[in-house]
């Protein structure tokens, strides 16, 4: 094991003090050397607090240039203090086109199970091994002599029943993912795990494990490719589980063409899913147009519910909470609903989607999302995000620094107290 070393905690130094909130926390950096390959940024951060204490922070460790279509890594890195000092960041795969990471734990006290979901974008994945399925096999654990030529993307699940120690990969295939099956709007073939992963603590679904993700399926009568990037991202949906994350199912998604990226918690005492969504960019747009009339304004954010776990969705509603292209993520703690989000500048300030990702923000709702208050906790850069519990008390948040996590991985740790300062 690594030793542990101070990473410069500050006011977080002993208890925290009732009313604040910590340093800037550095949890990955870039420059980590990976089968040959050098992490270039860290980006879109993911973390889960076992019930032993231990706090695990995973992201992606981008190589070459960095860009969502360059192979990455699964970077993660423990805390045994909660986030005071960190273990130092390792890989637990070999570089493939993964996407975002979503962590979740299960099990009781000394029979935990850690997992870690992601999509495979194959087709790079495949380019970069040479097409020699043997290669690929043996690097990543990718079998896609099994998988097929024609397969776009799989779900991967990594695991580890140690603390984070030891981890091993395994891919969901068949009735354990919703890739392949046909909804209204078409065949599902790819999608991406940011929405970070929820956990239904009552009613009916209790101990249900859901989260919201982004889209990409083929219309009916299209021609199904082996390269998810030849179709278009048609919308949002949500993934459950029951089976404590084995295998994730879909009831279908919002095939608008509308918005991608998105976060879905619980409301009204469990029985609806409220999912927050980001707008398409404009270039999507002009390549195939929405199918709704609907836009939001300048600094608002799209918000839908659903009753049926997400086979239909309600009208679309929108809250004023920060526009700036970048993705948000939702948690709910108790009856207080958190989100995390860059807030920019305002409508005033003409930048470059990478250079209006800072003033990095909590907005937070105690009325199930109809009202929101907020409150800046990071005034630089801050990009996908990631936010919830810590302890009974203290809440945190991890952000990319950076447009795209040139920058690193760095964590806030605040209260609901400092929070009501605002």
């Amino acid at each position: 094991m690594a030793e542990k070393t101070d990473s410069g905690a500050g006011n977080l130094h002993g208890p925290l003090p009732s009313g604040e909130f910590s340093d800037r926390l550095e949890v990955f950096e870039p420059g980590l050397e990976i089968d040959g390959e050098t992490v270039s940024r860290t980006f879109q951060p993911s973390f889960t607090v076992t019930a032993e204490g231990t706090l695990l922070c995973f992201c992606q460790g981008r190589v070459g240039d960095g860009w969502d279509d360059d192979m990455k890594v699964v970077l993660v890195n423990r805390s045994f203090d909660h986030g005071l000092t960190w273990e130092g960041a390792r890989a637990i795969c070999s570089p493939m086109n993964h996407f975002a990471v979503s962590s979740y734990t299960t099990g009781e006290r000394g029979a935990e199970v850690i997992s870690v979901l992601t999509c495979v974008d194959l087709h790079l994945t495949r380019r970069y091994y040479g097409d020699d399925p043997g290669r690929s096999l043996d690097r990543t654990g990718l079998d896609l002599e099994n998988l097929g030529p024609e397969t776009a993307g799989v779900l991967c699940r990594f695991v580890s029943v140690d603390q984070g120690v030891t981890w091993r990969m395994e891919t969901l295939t068949g009735d354990r993912s919703p890739l392949g099956r046909t909804y209204e709007g078409g065949t599902l073939v790819f999608l991406n795990a940011i929405g970070q992963v929820q956990k239904m603590d009552s009613g009916p679904h209790r101990g249900r494990l859901f989260m919201a993700a982004p889209v990409y399926a083929v219309p009916e009568g299209e021609e199904i490719t082996s390269h998810f990037r030849n179709h278009p991202c048609i919308g949002s949906g949500v993934l459950f589980s029951d089976d404590r994350g084995e295998s994730w199912q879909m009831n279908g998604f919002i095939a608008d063409y509308l918005a991608n990226e998105c976060s879905a918690v619980s409301i009204s005492n469990n029985r609806e899913l409220l999912m927050v969504r980001r707008l398409n960019p404009k270039k999507m747009f002009r390549k195939i147009p929405p199918r709704t009339d609907f836009r939001p304004e300048f600094g608002h954010r799209i918000f839908q519910t659903s009753t049926d776990w997400g086979q239909t969705w309600s009208d679309y509603r929108t809250k004023p909470i920060s526009g700036v292209p970048c993705h948000g993520t939702m948690c709910r703690v108790g009856q207080r609903i958190y989100f995390s989000i860059p807030q920019g500048y305002g409508p005033d300030v003409e930048l470059a989607w990478d250079k209006c990702r800072e003033q990095g923000t909590i907005y937070f709702s105690d009325d199930e999302g109809d009202t929101w208050s907020h409150r800046v906790i990071e005034p630089e850069t801050f990009a996908y995000s990631t936010v919830g519990a810590l302890t009974e008390k203290r809440r945190v948040c991890f952000y990319s620094q950076g447009g795209l996590g040139e920058g690193g991985v760095a964590c806030r740790i605040f209260t609901d107290e400092w929070l009501d300062e605002a």
